[in-house]
């Protein structure tokens, strides 16, 4: 049966290859819909058409188009396999569309908002946090990547941070350190100077703070940290973001969206891919090019701008050839 199989599939290849976060996240997909639904049929019996109805049936009860495709997605991996071991001849999903997801329109701050943002930061009295948002907008990184740097990742002396690691979580295991979304998330990359102020300042607080709170100081160098020095709650860093956002006149952006921002400004300067997506962790510049490909377009349009110049020169007395605003161009020597 679908459910037996299931079982199998998670104690002989779910939990031995991947992180307890996706331990959870597959067994909640399991145990919310896909065995109380399926977990009686026989392999045998589950049709590509039986799929389509289960389909159906996940979006009528108001499941968002995101979620059933993940529902999609955990029951052809699981048929994958029975594939593999030749549990079946063949994958009954491979004939079932995937479901479509309308891609959501990143929300990135512009370069004044940036500037507003850096302003609005510069005014909050939490120096652990503030240095939270800087790292994220400064130099994209996940929230994750975030909390579970310390000053031992920074090198003074080369300006650089090492992005080795990435807070995890679970009811079960708590908050702990794993590796980073994917293998390329492991990276080297240079801080601005006005960043490396912040972490110095960062630093020599820390050396002090045991004897400005003695008896109290419990903390190992977590850049992003409580009064005492000990590790944040998983969620604490959003939480405050949320509220900060909200009140400095930053609504709709989430954490996340200061890496979108960092990636977008760094494309708007024409900065090429590969450096991006090196500062993102990205495994090559394919990802960076699809997730970002409204920014390149917007680039796109300067491109256009410029090369109104030539129709410009060759066509000088033409008014349909003149762009809105001839600021945008640039005349030919």
């Amino acid at each position: 049966t679908v459910r037996s199989l299931a079982e199998l599939w998670m104690s002989r290849h779910v939990q031995p290859n991947c992180t307890p976060v996706t331990v959870k996240t597959y067994r909640h997909f399991l145990d919310k819909r896909i065995l109380p639904d399926m977990g009686d049929i026989p392999l045998s019996k589950l049709t590509p058409v039986r799929c389509l109805e289960w389909l159906d049936t996940l979006r009528a009860s108001g499941l968002s188009d995101k979620t059933v495709r993940h529902y999609y997605t955990t029951l052809h991996s699981i048929m994958d396999k029975a594939v593999q071991w030749e549990l079946l001849p063949r994958n009954p999903l491979d004939k079932v569309d995937r479901p479509k997801v309308e891609r959501r329109r990143l929300s990135t701050l512009d370069e004044e908002g940036a500037v507003a943002l850096i302003r609005a930061l510069a005014e909050e009295p939490n120096r652990s946090y503030r240095l939270g948002a800087l790292l994220a907008l400064l130099c994209g990184l996940r929230l994750g990547e975030v909390d579970a740097l310390t000053l031992a990742d920074v090198s003074f002396e080369s300006s650089t941070i090492d992005i080795s690691r990435a807070e995890k979580y679970t009811p079960a295991t708590g908050a702990y350190d794993g590796a980073p979304k994917t293998a390329s998330g492991e990276r080297v990359i240079v801080l601005p100077a006005g960043l490396m102020e912040e972490l110095a300042a960062e630093r020599d607080f820390q050396l002090a703070a045991p004897s400005l709170y003695p008896g109290a100081w419990i903390g190992d160098g977590h850049i992003v940290h409580a009064w005492n020095g000990a590790r944040l709650n998983h969620d604490t860093l959003s939480k405050w973001w949320r509220r900060f956002a909200d009140r400095n006149g930053f609504p709709g952006i989430r954490f996340h969206d200061l890496r979108h921002t960092h990636a977008s400004m760094l494309i708007a300067s024409n900065l090429d891919p590969v450096t991006v997506a090196h500062r993102l962790g990205h495994a090559d510049s394919t990802t960076t090019l699809r997730i970002y490909a409204h920014t390149y377009k917007e680039t796109d349009t300067r491109a256009a701008d410029i090369t109104q110049t030539l129709l410009n020169h060759a066509h000088p007395d033409s008014p349909n050839i003149h762009p809105t605003n001839p600021t945008d161009t640039q005349p030919i020597e």
